[in-house]
């Protein structure tokens, strides 16, 4: 079974941070990110993973893995 990590960022309003896991990142985000990379690289590039999604959602969302 994978273990998920957890992400914290901050919303550009002044909130608390926000913590979601990979999980629920994936849930929101794949989608929609794999099918921009899918029209930049192909259908089924090796670029195109799990984690690669992750990694674009934190960098775009400045969030950082809470330990």
């Amino acid at each position: 079974m994978k273990t998920y990590l957890y992400w914290e960022y901050k919303e550009p309003y002044p909130e608390a941070p926000t913590e979601m896991t990979e999980q629920m990142i994936l849930a929101i985000y794949w989608d929609w990110w794999k099918d921009q990379m899918e029209k930049k690289f192909g259908l089924n590039h090796e670029l195109i993973t799990e984690n690669a999604c992750i990694e674009d959602w934190a960098v775009d969302n400045w969030a950082w893995e809470k330990p």
